[in-house]
This record gives C-alpha cells, sequence and structure tokens, in this order.
C-alpha cells in the first residue's frame, strides 16, 4: 500500500532560520509513504546545504549533513558571529562533513568539536576524522568529518589514490572515503563517500565516481554506499546532455535523491541542483520506504544575508 502526502515547508534559510532537509528511511510494515513537494526547495545560500538520511531501527533515526562551508578554518572559529551559527547547525547532526576546508593544523576541527561537546544540551560527545590538503597546486582543501561517538564509530578510512591506468588524476580533490559502524541503526555498516568537484571539471569527476564507488565495493565488500556532497551538478557545469554520459546516472542501480529540477540553491539568481546525494537502489536495507521533509524555524526572522554569506 502506498500513501501520498504533500509536504508544505518555506524555502530558504539564514542559518538561525533554517531548513532542514530531512529524508526518513525506514520500514513501517507494509507500507510505503510517497512525498511530494510543492515546489522547489532551496536549502542553502552558497552551497550552504545539508542532506539527510536515517538507517533506522524500532524508530531510531541518524541524520547525515554535508555542506560547503567555504574556506572554513580557524578564522571562522575565531569569529564571534559566525561560529556559533556553525556550531548550532552541525550539533543537529550524528554525521556532518564540511567541505572546503583549510586547516592543516587541525586547529579548527579540534575547536569545533571542543565548542560542540561543551555546549550541546543533549548529552552527545563528538569526535572528528579529516583528510590531508587535497589539490593540484598550493591551492588545498580538505574533508572534515564530526560524528557523534555515541552513535557511530569510525571503522575505516580510505584516501582515494586517483590512479587509475588511462585516466590519472581525474579528481581535483580525491574523496576520503570514511566506513562507519552503529549498533543503533538497521544499517549498521556504511560509507560515506563525499565530493567537491571543482566545476570546469565536474561532468568529468562525478562520472569518474563511479570508479570510486567500484573500487570501495571491492576493497570493503560493501554496498551500503552513499555519495554526497558539492557536485556542481547543474547549468553551465552539467548540461542535461553531458548528466546522459554520466555512469553514476545510466546506471539505474544508483538513486539520485536530489532531482534535476530541484534548486539547491537560495539566491535568486540561479536557479540549479548543484548539491547531490544518492544510494544504490539494489541495497534492501537502504531503500527508501519513507521520506519526509522536517523545518525547524528559529526566532531571527530578520536575520541579515551578510551573516549567511559568512558562514558558507
Amino acid at each position: 500500500m502506498i500513501s501520498d502526502i504533500r509536504v508544505p515547508y518555506k524555502a530558504g534559510f539564514f542559518f538561525k532560520l533554517t531548513l532542514s532537509h530531512i529524508l526518513h528511511i525506514r520500514k513501517w510494515r507494509t507500507r510505503q509513504l510517497r512525498v511530494w513537494f510543492p515546489s522547489p526547495f532551496h536549502i542553502h545560500r552558497k552551497k550552504m546545504s545539508c542532506f539527510c538520511f536515517f538507517p533506522s531501527r524500532r524508530g531510531r533515526r541518524m541524520k547525515i549533513a554535508s555542506f560547503n562551508a567555504r574556506r572554513f578554518g580557524i578564522k571562522k572559529c575565531t569569529d564571534s558571529k559566525v561560529f556559533p551559527i556553525i556550531t548550532e547547525i552541525v550539533s543537529r547532526y550524528d554525521i556532518t562533513i564540511l567541505l572546503e576546508v583549510f586547516d592543516a593544523k587541525e586547529k579548527a576541527a579540534k575547536k569545533l568539536v571542543e565548542q560542540l561537546n561543551n555546549t550541546c544540551e543533549n548529552g552527545a560527545s563528538y569526535k572528528y576524522i579529516i583528510s590531508k590538503p587535497l589539490g593540484r597546486s598550493d591551492y588545498k582543501e580538505q574533508y572534515l568529518f564530526i560524528y557523534r561517538e555515541d552513535m557511530v564509530s569510525v571503522k575505516d578510512q580510505y584516501q582515494y589514490e586517483d590512479k587509475q591506468k588511462g585516466d590519472e588524476d581525474a579528481f581535483a580533490r580525491e574523496p576520503f572515503i570514511v566506513r562507519f559502524e552503529s549498533k543503533k541503526t538497521a544499517v549498521n555498516d556504511f560509507v560515506l563517500i563525499p565530493v567537491h568537484t571543482t566545476p570546469k571539471d565536474s561532468c568529468k569527476e562525478i562520472d569518474e565516481l563511479y570508479d570510486v564507488y567500484l573500487v570501495v565495493k571491492e576493497k570493503w565488500g560493501t554496498q551500503n554506499i552513499m555519495l554526497l556532497g558539492d557536485f556542481n551538478a547543474d547549468g553551465s557545469y552539467v548540461s542535461a546532455k553531458k548528466m546522459k554520459t554520466i555512469r553514476l546516472r545510466t546506471d539505474k542501480c544508483f538513486h539520485w535523491l536530489i532531482s534535476d529540477d530541484k534548486d539547491t540553491t537560495a539566491t535568486n539568481t540561479t536557479d540549479c541542483s548543484y548539491d547531490r546525494y544518492m544510494h544504490l537502489y539494489n541495497n534492501t536495507s537502504c531503500r527508501i520506504c519513507t521520506h519526509s521533509i522536517h523545518t525547524s524555524d528559529g526566532s531571527l526572522p530578520n536575520e541579515p544575508a551578510q551573516r549567511a554569506s559568512s558562514c558558507s
């Protein structure tokens, strides 16, 4: 039995006035819920986006977020206006992946985790794992995972080497892949593959993620694999014609949770699905049976756009 639900929501957010895009993945007897969204939804301002996945058991939910924090480093951690906002956002999730991180000495990561552990009202304890600086030139970024250690633990990690014969150095910032395990969810062993593509090469890099998936699948023997991040997968970077050549799209085993017609920006000048989130259809544990969107509005309706822009 399939029931249809239409979900109203507000578009856009200024961090304190926050929209969280949440996907529930849960079996509930024999019923499935199909959720319809009334119009394109906006879930970030300038690449600050949150996507959530819920493997669940007995109603237990896990929230996973990924967003481009735009040059996140110690400077933002010392900004008395910006840092509390970032901390509050990260505190909502069990696993948060920050993209475009500049923190070679890990000072910002340590400060953020320390702040989370000192201020979180839910009593959660956070840890982090971070990649080395990645890039072809002096400009290098890192992938930063922040996670609740009462919900998950790091089982393994792997820095993709990007040395595939005949197609070396396909990524400007090779994916830093982390395998998690959890005793509190139906999916107790899963892999997250984040990526921040270079806009001019995004089509090629997104296609190459298929090879990353194959390597991870063989390395760890699992199909509980999710790919997420700032794909730059729309607009002039990836046209509809180019999208048809990407293996992650042509292989019907992959479920793109954010469709091409959804605007993942919050500006009035763009209407693009840059940020994406996908998993495998053939993984029964991760098959979407229920999905919905939850919104959480803060108490600052006049939060200035400049403040949001400084965060991402």
